[in-house]
């Protein structure tokens, strides 16, 4: 029954999609002086790369096997409890294994794999009830090699 009320719920959504504006930053990468305005790296190896999927611009992420290591945009994201949202970015990896792309908010996580030419990736979430302050991040879990993240999108899904 869950499955069903799932699967109608997405259908629902996608068929009645309402576009709002994209809730996070700098969403090409383009903006920035020596590093992306509005995003920041975690830990490791991170950088600011000379192309994109769509544009000039893109990050990357570097992993080693057996870490963890992510963009975030800055600051956290004004979302409303409750709330539908639909998420899309594009990714590849230049080298490396075919592990895990992390996406998504800290609270609420996506795992991709990726592969070496660019391909795009979708989901919805659902907010908590409680919503506690939240931030978004792309980066990697456990891969070796590098991962490239492309125009990104969150918005709030309006189902009329």
């Amino acid at each position: 029954m869950t499955r069903w009320l799932s699967l109608c719920l997405l259908l629902a959504a996608t068929s009645a999609f309402a576009q709002t504006s994209n809730l996070l930053p700098n969403p090409s990468f383009e903006a920035g002086q020596s590093t992306p305005a509005q995003w920041r790296i975690s830990t490791g190896v991170g950088r600011w790369e000379q192309e994109g999927k769509e544009g000039a611009r893109s990050l990357s992420v570097t992993g080693k096997s057996e870490d963890a290591v992510w963009w975030a945009a800055e600051g956290y994201l004004s979302l409303k409890p409750a709330s539908l949202y639909h998420t899309s970015f594009w990714t590849r990896r230049t080298s490396g294994s075919d592990r895990t792309v992390i996406s998504g908010l800290d609270i609420i996580n996506r795992d991709y794999s990726a592969g070496t030419d660019w391909e795009r990736k979708d989901f919805f979430f659902r907010t908590p009830d409680q919503l506690p302050e939240t931030y978004f991040r792309l980066g990697e879990w456990h891969a070796s090699g590098t991962i490239w993240f492309g125009l990104i999108l969150t918005v709030l899904v309006i189902v009329a």
